[in-house]
């Protein structure tokens, strides 16, 4: 109720299939994509406990691992994805029902695409790939209308190997970008900075220490008090992944540094 007290997770078994992945909230439900392994194209499902709605078959959309994200917009919806080429693409409607045609964000390869609304409507969008020697490499895109994207830019240059940047919106109307690299041995952890509608990123953030753990795939999200709720995994030396919570407190925005 309040972002700070949760109830103990339980499992739901949103879909028919034995693979569910990628949740998304949007229009007051949840979407879930369901299929029968991770290599079989999935169904996107809009999720009702014991009768989920199967949603019409969307093109491109090749696998789990295309990680399927849906993202609320002032006229509707929007569909982010990694296609089966390994291209980002967008697909938008006026509902989770009448997804229309997808179409290219990048013609570089992509994984981990991610969108963002600005407050005057137009788009952001993130992926991540190696480059060169680089393990890995987090770009944004923007656009006004889903169409024609800006040359990618990245997201950060403090180091080669940043992963899973997420974009929140900010109360002036721009967004943050959460990700995560590791700044030192003791591994990675999670950064933010903001983007302007112009393109412009402000000063890098440390949001967590290196004694919440290693912090990875943010997830964000503005409270309706104005603060910002940030849900991250947590790489465990010697078991399996734990969720973490951080809360960072509403702010003034930072001055933009170019």
């Amino acid at each position: 109720a309040d972002g700070a007290a949760f109830q103990v997770a339980r499992p739901i078994g949103f879909t028919p299939r034995p693979f569910e992945a990628s949740p998304s909230f949007v229009d007051g439900a949840l979407v879930f994509a369901g299929a029968d392994d991770l290599e079989s194209p999935p169904t996107l499902y809009l999720g009702r406990v014991g009768a989920p709605e199967a949603l019409p078959p969307v093109s491109g959309l090749a696998s789990l691992l295309s990680w399927p994200r849906l993202q609320a917009t002032p006229g509707g919806v929007a569909l982010v994805f990694r296609d089966g080429g390994g291209a980002a693409r967008l697909a938008t409607g006026a509902d989770v029902r009448s997804l229309g045609a997808p179409r290219a964000i990048a013609a570089e390869a992509a994984a981990m695409v991610t969108l963002g609304v600005f407050g005057d409507g137009s788009l952001a969008a993130s992926y991540q790939r190696p480059v060169g020697a680089e393990p890995m490499v987090s770009f944004v895109v923007r656009s006004s209308d889903g169409e024609a994207w800006t040359e990618p830019a990245r997201v950060t240059d403090a180091s080669p190997d940043v992963h899973d940047t997420t974009l929140v919106g900010r109360s002036d109307g721009g967004l943050d970008l959460y990700y995560a690299y590791p700044p030192s041995a003791a591994g990675f952890a999670l950064f933010r900075r903001r983007l302007e509608m112009d393109g412009a990123l402000g000063p890098e953030e440390r949001v967590t220490a290196d004694e919440v753990g290693e912090a990875t795939k943010p997830e964000g999200l503005r409270l309706a008090s104005g603060d910002v709720l940030v849900a991250t995994a947590v790489i465990a030396r010697a078991h399996a992944r734990a969720p973490a919570r951080a809360r960072a407190e509403n702010q003034p925005p930072p001055p933009c540094s170019r």
